[in-house]
C-alpha cells in the first residue's frame, strides 16, 4: 500500500471543513491534478453518494467513480475508488480544537489490485507526485 498524508490545524470549525472536504467538487480548487468534478447522482451526501472524477496524468484524463463509504459529519470521512488495477482510499479525519478551529488529517492510499501488487514502489512514487502537487493548495484552502 502506498501512503500520503497531510496534517494541518485551522480556524476553520470541524462543520465548514467537513463540507468543504466531503464534497469532491471542491476539490478541483484545491488539487491541481483534478481537471473535473460531478456528482453522480443528486440527493444528500452520505454513505453511498458519488463522484466522477478525472484526473489529468501527464497530459492524459483518467476518470475514477469514488464513493463515499463512511460518513460521520463533521469528524471522519472515506472516499473510495476501486478498478481492476487500484483501489484509491481518501480518509478525512476532523478533530475540533478549544478555540474553534480544527485539525485535519488528509490520508489517501494506493493499494495495487492483481500483478499491480507487485508495482509497490511505482504506486509510491504516484501517490507522492500527486500528494504534493495537492498539500499546497489544501493547506491554502483551510487557512483561508
Amino acid at each position: 500500500m502506498a501512503t500520503f498524508e497531510v496534517n494541518a490545524a485551522t480556524k476553520k470549525s470541524p462543520e465548514e471543513v467537513f463540507a468543504l472536504l466531503s464534497d469532491l467538487t471542491n476539490a478541483t480548487g484545491w488539487d491541481p491534478s483534478v481537471v473535473a468534478v460531478e456528482r453522480t447522482e443528486e440527493g444528500p451526501l452520505d454513505v453511498g453518494a458519488g463522484f466522477k472524477v478525472t484526473l489529468g496524468i501527464l497530459g492524459l484524463e483518467k476518470v475514477l467513480i469514488y464513493k463515499i463509504v463512511e460518513f460521520e459529519a463533521p469528524s471522519h470521512l472515506v472516499l473510495q475508488s476501486s478498478t481492476s488495477f487500484l483501489v484509491s482510499t481518501d480518509t478525512i479525519t476532523v478533530e475540533a480544537q478549544e478555540d474553534g478551529g480544527s485539525n485535519v488529517r488528509y490520508q489517501a492510499t494506493l493499494d495495487g489490485q492483481g500483478l499491480v501488487q507487485l508495482a509497490e514502489p511505482l504506486l509510491k512514487a504516484v501517490i507522492t507526485y500527486f500528494g504534493s502537487g495537492a498539500k499546497p493548495g489544501l493547506l491554502q484552502m483551510l487557512a483561508k
